[in-house]
């Protein structure tokens, strides 16, 4: 969830995983569910599990240097939103393409 709704909830529900037992989803998961079917226009039915965590420090505040993290021929490779510097998933999977892009070139 982005920023604002994460500090809006951060008490809403006890860390750990829902669903999955006796503990109903948290009703910050169900209205979250319930938006998500209306933007997809589906029935896409409920959700079988939500995982509470807190990452207080998750969101970078500059971006690492991808190609200096990525340039050291060690066999190493790096990726993830904070190499871009904004906290963000599709940031990670696109840093996540670009590593794989880098390693199938050095395979070559």
């Amino acid at each position: 969830m982005a920023h604002d709704f994460a500090t809006l909830h951060w008490d809403a529900a006890a860390q750990g995983t829902y669903g999955t037992s006796a503990q109903p989803l948290p009703t910050y998961v169900a209205e979250s569910d319930r938006l998500v079917q209306a933007l997809v226009g589906s029935d896409l039915g409920p959700p079988l599990w939500a995982n509470v965590q807190r990452w207080g420090y998750a969101l970078p505040n500059a971006g690492a240097d991808f190609e200096r993290l990525n340039d050291t021929r060690s066999g190493l490779y790096f990726a993830g939103d904070y190499t871009v510097g904004r906290g963000r998933v599709h940031e990670a999977i696109e840093s996540g393409w670009h590593v794989a892009a880098r390693i199938i070139a050095d395979l070559l």
